[in-house]
């Protein structure tokens, strides 16, 4: 099994990897970026320029195609239609319907960050919704919420901060503490898949970078879902090492009142 310190070095040498920039046809530049999909490819973006200084940031496609091809729709159901959008939205991200794209309009200045944001976006998106099979009524993202209203958990949605490098980083929900009652506030991210290694190495990053932006005694959660698949030892092992304290989801109840308080 990998232990903690060596999938500590192994996801800080992932994160120092060079980004390969190359040049297409109309001046369209493609970006190799370190992140791998499900079927080991490395995430692909373009950037099209658009004038001096203002670019579009876009996958091309890619997310949303992937997904249909296996035989998942997110904009056919007007349910997880709506989540999606929403999530878009808190990312920063629009989506071009006739061509399938999820972009950003950047311009030079802010191009780190908005790539970032898109490649959160795009992590999130098929993380979210490539568990969500025909057979699966709701998504992990509906579960969690449920599990907050039903225990009465003031849990709010889509907390960002600018992190130490200047990047935004999400959190799916965050729970505001007490300083009077010396109850901290919690920064929640949701791993759809318990299996999918590089979001989770994407989740302990952004916490990594917003640790040190937050107050001292944040509590930093991930809800996993475990439901149908155990928790990958390796993903365990990182979430452990950032500090960063698992829910598995089957366990939630155990969570509650610490949830609550």
């Amino acid at each position: 099994m990998v232990t903690a310190t060596e999938w500590s070095k192994e996801y800080h040498k992932w994160l120092k990897e060079e980004i390969i920039f190359s040049t297409l046809n109309n001046d369209v530049i493609r970006i190799d970026t370190p992140f791998y999909d499900r079927h080991n490819d490395s995430i692909i973006l373009y950037v099209i320029p658009e004038s001096k200084d203002k670019l579009k940031i876009t996958d091309g496609g890619y997310v949303l195609d992937d997904l249909e091809a296996e035989g998942i729709s997110i904009t056919r159901s007007k349910n997880r239609k709506n989540i999606f959008f929403s999530q878009l939205t808190s990312y920063g991200v629009n989506y071009d319907e006739r061509n399938n794209f999820l972009y950003i309009d950047s311009t030079m200045e802010n191009f780190s960050n908005d790539k970032h944001r898109l490649l959160q976006a795009m992590l999130f998106t098929n993380d979210m919704f490539l568990t969500a099979t025909k057979r699966t009524k709701t998504l992990f993202l509906e579960d969690v919420e449920a599990y907050f209203d039903s225990n009465d958990i003031r849990a709010l949605e889509d907390a960002s901060f600018v992190g130490t490098t200047g990047m935004s980083h999400k959190y799916e929900f965050s729970i505001p503490g007490s300083q009077k009652r010396n109850i901290p506030d919690k920064l929640i991210k949701v791993l759809a898949s318990p299996k999918n290694e590089m979001y989770a190495k994407v989740l302990a990053t952004d916490v990594k970078y917003t640790r040190n932006v937050v107050k001292p005694n944040t509590v930093f959660y991930t809800f996993i879902n475990n439901q149908e698949k155990k928790i990958e030892s390796p993903i365990l092992s990182l979430m452990s090492n950032e500090g960063i304290t698992v829910i598995p989801f089957t366990e939630r109840e155990t969570f509650t009142e610490e949830l609550r308080a």
